[in-house]
């Protein structure tokens, strides 16, 4: 059948899926996942990177359907959760059943290593969780732990081209925008339906903040108040750390090109102003250590770094100072007050649960299992102990002596991968991706000592995504990754000397050591 009346039985399929749901509910919304879930699946099985660009789209939105469906939509849509788990599975379905097609073996290759240390730590710890946890448990546990890793995989299987992997970073950067400017408009207006959906996602905050302020009258009211941007993911940790990426990501361009300073500035501030609205303090302390990579590691390119920091930093104060007797102004500064103190909150919440998990460490040292201590455990309600802030910790008491060492191993090979390539590659592209993730990863570490970095449900899937994709490009030889444009028009940001010919690349050619078929789902 050819592809064009393919495609048009496929979306007459939804129409009509579409129309007979709003007809005939709910037999009709049930007719209407069904056929989206025919179409969607067809499409990966074309084209197994489309798994990722839906991943990539709707990361920021399932937060906001997960909650909504908690309060009036459909059962059907319970499941929203596993969305991305999902799609991580359907692609993996694809990329087997092609090679088995073709008769192709799958491939590991040597950059590989720290994701399969990882894979062999959470092995270890899910063995422990079977014998002594409730299943649940472990299934949470696998829930946070093994599906950025698994997606690492797929994507190294299907060896994106320069286009499709220029095309995954452009789709981050729109998708981070347009997640940016609703957050934003979100925390200035407080309508009262995201303050429903807030306390909806996560209720624990509003009672206990309730408990210790009488003048809050409602739970609504306290999320209509609230001081910390947590963005439409619900989650001001999570949106801080993936602002703190995307910040990085900037900076590590301002140091290739001058003209790059002009074309990514509105974006790097943007993505810094969001990162300090959410008023992460580990996200923002994870972003300090990174900026501090990149001009150690970079110490030439430091002045135009400088010069951004110094611009954002007299923009901050300036702001700070016109608006000292706003309360959400008071609060952030309460906040920073309290990081130090073990008479705050934020000290005495990480101080116990810190001596908590060091306590079963001690009673076990071969660790308690997977999903049994950590952010999981808050999650699943099964779990006897929770120990859910500081990745470092709840490992150490979740998976033992062999599941630290192997998450040690982990970090210091992703360090040595990353490091090795881009001492290598000579592409603007993929040195500014390389210099990102090597900063951000070097902030997270710092960051995982009091969050749960490691099992943020968006960041850091999107990092090992990235990892990826890197990884690949950097293998393929001399096609390099052409560089994203931020989702504005414009002119290009690199002189014709700064680009060179070979960094234009039109079509996703194969590089010299790839073979024109090789890898999978690369679209025609």
């Amino acid at each position: 059948m050819p592809a064009p009346l393919k495609t048009f039985l496929l979306a007459l399929l939804a129409i009509s899926a579409c129309v007979a749901g709003i007809a005939f509910k709910p037999f009709g919304i049930a007719l209407t996942v069904a056929c989206l879930g025919v179409g969607v699946c067809s499409w990966l099985m074309r084209r197994p990177i489309a798994g990722f660009w839906l991943m990539l789209v709707f990361f920021p939105i399932y937060p906001l359907f997960r909650a909504w469906a908690e309060l009036n939509l459909p059962t059907v849509l319970m499941g929203i959760k596993f969305w991305p788990d999902l799609l991580v599975a359907l692609i993996w379905v694809s990329i087997v059943l092609r090679a088995t097609l073709e008769r192709r073996r799958l491939k590991l290759y040597g950059d590989d290593w720290p994701a399969l240390v990882w894979v062999v730590s959470v092995g270890y710890g899910s063995l422990i969780a079977f014998e002594n946890q409730h299943p649940f448990v472990l299934l949470f546990g696998w829930h946070y732990a093994l599906p950025p890793v698994i997606g690492y995989f797929a994507i190294r299987q299907i060896r994106p081209s320069a286009r499709e992997a220029a095309g995954l970073v452009r789709l981050l950067l729109v998708t981070y925008v347009c997640l940016a400017v609703l957050s934003i408009a979100d925390y200035v207006f407080r309508p009262e339906f995201t303050a429903k959906l807030a306390q909806t996602a996560r209720p624990e905050v509003a009672k206990w903040a309730m408990q210790v302020d009488d003048q809050i009258s409602s739970a609504v009211d306290f999320w209509k108040r609230y001081a910390r941007m947590q963005s439409l993911l619900f989650e001001e940790n999570v949106f801080g750390s993936l602002s703190a990426f995307v910040s990085l990501y900037c900076l590590s361009w301002f140091t290739l090109s001058r003209r790059a300073v002009g074309r990514y500035f509105w974006l790097w501030g943007l993505s810094t102003a969001a990162l300090f609205l959410s008023v992460s303090r580990g996200s923002t302390v994870g972003w300090v250590v990174g900026v501090v990579v990149l001009i150690l590691l970079w110490r030439r390119y430091s002045w135009r770094l400088t010069v951004a920091l110094g611009s954002i930093t007299a923009l901050a104060a300036g702001l700070f100072l016109f608006f000292t007797d706003n309360p959400k102004v008071k609060f952030w500064v309460q906040m920073i007050e309290n990081t130090g103190a073990l008479d705050g909150k934020f000290g005495q919440d990480r101080a116990h649960q810190w001596n908590a998990g060091l306590d079963i460490f001690v009673r076990h040292p071969s660790g308690m299992g997977l999903g049994s201590v950590g952010y999981a455990a808050s999650r699943s309600g099964a779990a006897s102990t929770i120990v859910a802030d500081g990745n470092y910790i709840a490992y150490l008491a979740e998976l033992g002596i062999p599941g630290a060492l192997g998450l040690v191993a982990m970090l210091i090979g992703l360090f040595w991968v990353l490091g090795r390539w881009q001492r290598t590659t000579d592409d603007p592209g993929l040195k500014a991706l390389g210099m990102a993730l090597i900063a951000y990863l070097a902030g997270e570490c710092v960051h995982a000592v009091s969050a749960n970095v490691f099992e943020y449900y968006y960041t850091w899937p999107v990092f090992w995504l990235l990892v990826g994709v890197y990884v690949c490009r950097c293998e393929a030889g001399t096609k390099p990754l052409p560089p994203p444009a931020p989702p504005s028009p414009g002119r290009s940001y690199l002189t014709g000397k700064e680009r060179g010919a070979h960094l234009v690349c039109k079509a996703p050619f194969p590089a010299k050591n790839e073979r024109p078929g090789e890898g999978v789902g690369r679209g025609n």
